[in-house]
């Protein structure tokens, strides 16, 4: 749902720029197929009980995983990718690792209910699904958590979340205004882009 939201916005920000949506067939980032593996686990946990159990056994939430395999995508392309990107990167992987750190300490992504929510529905520890638990005073780094209500407390986010739809949103817009002939306009007059 964030990385939806945040492309959009993205997306959104990159026309307002001038920007066009061709653009982004000519980026020239690496590896795609990390991010279509994320987003694979991601969708399937919780609908693949096995692989979930056999994961946690070795102590790696599937959605711990996830988050991995987007900072190992953005750490390629950080390295290597055109400079533009750099920094949404950056921001972006920061909120994977803000994102996994928590919920690799707590086995899943701790959330503090609405106080309607919360009175006497769900106990504290209580699973809420695949990915997240009520927190309690014993969760592990709970600023990390789900904290932050969108929408009247329907929908809980984290400052993971913010740094993820941040760096993905730049990332889009960054992508979208960028001239892909630029380069190569620039090396014809002789200018060193390194």
């Amino acid at each position: 749902m964030t990385v939806l939201a945040a492309v959009t916005a993205g997306v959104l920000l990159g026309y307002l720029a001038g920007g066009r949506l061709g653009n982004l067939g000519s980026a020239d980032l690496r590896d795609g197929w990390l991010l279509g593996a994320a987003a694979v686990i991601n969708a399937l946990d919780g609908y693949l009980p096995a692989l979930d159990a056999w994961a946690r056994a070795q102590g790696i939430p599937l959605l711990v995983v996830s988050y991995e395999v987007i900072g190992v995508w953005a750490a390629r392309n950080i390295k290597a990718g055109p400079s533009q990107v750099r920094m949404p990167l950056a921001v972006g992987s920061a909120g994977a690792a803000c994102n996994a750190a928590v919920i690799a300490a707590n086995g899943r992504m701790p959330v503090i209910l609405p106080p309607r929510w919360a009175s006497g529905l769900y106990p504290g520890g209580a699973v809420l699904d695949a990915k997240h638990v009520v927190m309690t005073s014993h969760a592990v780094l709970p600023w990390l958590g789900d904290i932050f209500p969108l929408v009247g407390g329907a929908v809980m986010f984290s400052f993971g979340d913010v740094l993820l739809a941040i760096g993905f949103a730049e990332l889009m817009a960054v992508l979208m205004i960028a001239d892909p002939h630029r380069n190569q306009r620039m090396w014809a007059r002789g200018v060193n882009l390194e």
